[in-house]
């Protein structure tokens, strides 16, 4: 069955063809599990509608970042993403990113430094979750990026009520922080 989910979700990539029914959010996984199947999509010419509904299924998933550390390739990662992903195509921008002190740059940046500093404080906690959270260590980066830019979730209106998606008060760019001079432009502590 698996093999199945798989087989219609490469389909939908490549045809357009019903892709709400195919790109759901266990064929995506199951997709983004395996380096074989990334393999087969780096060789696919992804239709912009396919493209459109990973990037939503994208917005509904948190943990990215650990599937893309449990494949252990990078450069099929980011292969896979700048094909399955809307591709920007603007210019270059002042990014912000919020984490933890000794964490690695992530994939996720915004273009607001308030939505970086409550990211670096607070991690994933939504917003009725932060007056119960604990501040954590945290530090905002910067860099002006542009090739590095994947995709900008925030500048792109493909829902169906034409609501830009990726939460557009957040700002979000999907970089590949790979090759990314960051600076810390502010440092939080934890109280």
């Amino acid at each position: 069955m698996t093999d199945k989910i798989i087989a219609r979700f490469l389909e939908a990539l490549a045809t357009d063809e019903k892709i709400s029914h195919r790109m759901n959010l266990r064929a995506t996984g199951l997709v983004m599990r395996s380096a074989d199947v990334m393999r087969e999509v780096i060789k696919l010419d992804v239709r912009p509608a396919a493209r459109s509904k990973f990037l939503e299924q994208w917005t509904k998933v948190t943990i990215w970042q650990e599937y893309r550390d449990r494949l252990g390739d990078d450069d099929l990662w980011f292969a896979s993403l700048r094909k399955l992903l809307p591709a920007y195509d603007g210019a270059a921008v002042q990014l912000y990113r919020g984490q933890r002190i000794n964490e690695a740059l992530g994939m996720s940046w915004t273009r607001n430094l308030y939505i970086a500093e409550m990211f670096a404080m607070y991690g994933t906690a939504v917003a009725g979750e932060i007056k119960y959270a604990k501040p954590r260590d945290g530090k905002v980066v910067s860099a002006t990026l542009h090739k590095e830019i994947i995709c900008a979730p925030c500048l792109l209106p493909i829902c169906p009520d034409n609501v830009t998606l990726g939460y557009h008060r957040e700002g979000e760019y999907i970089v590949d922080p790979r090759n990314v001079k960051a600076e810390i432009i502010k440092l939080k502590e934890a109280a």
